[in-house]
């Protein structure tokens, strides 16, 4: 289903490339394949998993939805951090829609197109644990830097559905592994903060991957 292509949204944000500093940004985008929203603003090998003696495949809930079109979310956060709601920071939400990567910084502009997107968008928004976590985190996000709730027409979370059927949570990397035979390349979260400050081209290559294995598992 990863391959199929949907049809143009006029809503959808122009992506445009951001340079920043000796190389920066552009030159992650390039690597990345990527673009950001909003212009410039200043601000493995194949393993067997224990839990699986074969690929869990999920088909009852996917009749109808496959040729429809469809986006896949995924957040970076730094965190956790001390005042709850906001327990996570977030720092980028990613967005795969077609071949277009873009990601949409956690300011005002940026996350005010990611809002114009979603509310117009009437495909199905795929996540991978977005219920509990990317969508709640993007949506207090939103809300104090622009006061707009978030509005997810249609939404599909893998976790939510391997769960159901498992009767446990199976991690993207074990799931890529034993389905597509891909594995998650190794990343310590705990310095995401770090790495988008000072190496934001990595962090953005890392947000690119799990977005890919997330259609490809979808």
């Amino acid at each position: 289903m990863s391959d199929e292509r949907s049809g143009n949204h006029s809503s959808q944000p122009v992506a445009v490339d951001l340079f920043c500093g000796a190389g920066g940004l552009s030159y992650g985008m390039q690597r990345a394949g990527m673009t950001i929203a909003g212009g410039i603003d200043t601000a493995a090998p194949a393993c067997q998993h224990p839990f699986l003696r074969k690929p869990l495949a999920i088909t009852s809930e996917l009749h109808g939805v496959q040729s429809a079109p469809y986006c896949i979310l995924d957040i970076e956060t730094a965190g956790p951090i001390t005042q709850p709601p906001d327990t996570y920071e977030l720092l980028l939400v990613g967005v795969k829609h077609e071949r277009q990567h873009t990601i949409f910084r956690c300011n005002r502009r940026e996350l005010g197109l990611f809002a114009s997107f979603v509310d117009d968008f009437k495909g199905m928004a795929v996540t991978f644990n977005g219920s509990r976590f990317d969508l709640p985190i993007v949506g207090h996000a939103l809300r104090l830097a622009t006061g707009r709730p978030l509005r997810v027409s249609k939404r599909y979370d893998i976790l939510s559905k391997v769960e159901r059927h498992a009767g446990r949570r199976i991690s993207l990397d074990a799931l890529a592994r034993e389905n597509l035979r891909i594995g998650k390349s190794e990343w310590d979260h705990r310095r995401n903060k770090e790495i988008w400050q000072s190496s934001p081209e990595l962090l953005i290559a890392h947000n690119q991957e799990d977005l890919n294995l997330t259609a490809r598992l979808f």
